[in-house]
């Protein structure tokens, strides 16, 4: 229990420092539609391919503050916010690895982007490049996989984990629904 309600607390100050600081310290980048909705969008450099750079469970496109400006260096780069992080906006539910992968290939197409490209996925974002690469693989040249998460990881963790889970989900339903922290 007390696992449970630390792993709550935790979550619960990330939730509410990661929105406080987005709006302390906006994001580079524009705002790109995708149907109804908008995300944050930063590219850097020039060439091809276009490496798009795709953040773990939770990450923002400033986690790439440090590897983008070094990739622009040599060639075209952009990392974004998934729908309902950072500065872009809410989107559709649920949020499947499908739908977000359908998201960043809209989000490449209205910002204008040309394939091919090469998609780095770190943590949970290597589900999103994987899934991207299965539906649009003619736009893609390669794939890099940082510290990916594999298909079957959450069948072979302790029950346990599923339990803690579903309990960060719900909690984190539960703030998103207070107005202050919108």
């Amino acid at each position: 229990m007390l696992v449970i309600l630390l792993a709550l607390a935790g979550a619960s100050y990330q939730a509410i420092a990661t929105r406080l600081d987005a709006r302390r310290f906006p994001e580079n980048g524009r705002l790109v539609d995708v149907g109804g909705y908008r995300l944050m969008f930063n590219c850097t450099g020039a060439g091809s391919p276009t490496v798009i750079l795709e953040a773990g469970w939770g990450g923002l496109s400033v986690d790439w503050r440090a590897v983008q400006p070094e990739i622009a260096n040599f060639g075209r780069v952009c990392s974004y916010d998934r729908a309902g992080y950072g500065g872009s906006d809410p989107g559709p539910m649920p949020r499947t690895s499908l739908e977000i992968a359908k998201e960043l290939h809209a989000l490449l197409k209205n910002a204008g982007e040309k394939p091919p490209y090469v998609l780095v996925g770190h943590s949970y974002g290597g589900y999103i490049v994987r899934v991207f690469n299965g539906l649009y693989s003619d736009e893609v040249g390669g794939i890099v996989l940082l510290e990916a998460t594999q298909e079957d990881q959450y069948e072979l963790l302790p029950k346990a984990w599923n339990a803690i889970s579903a309990a960060l989900l719900k909690h984190n339903e539960r703030l998103e629904s207070i107005p202050f922290l919108l």
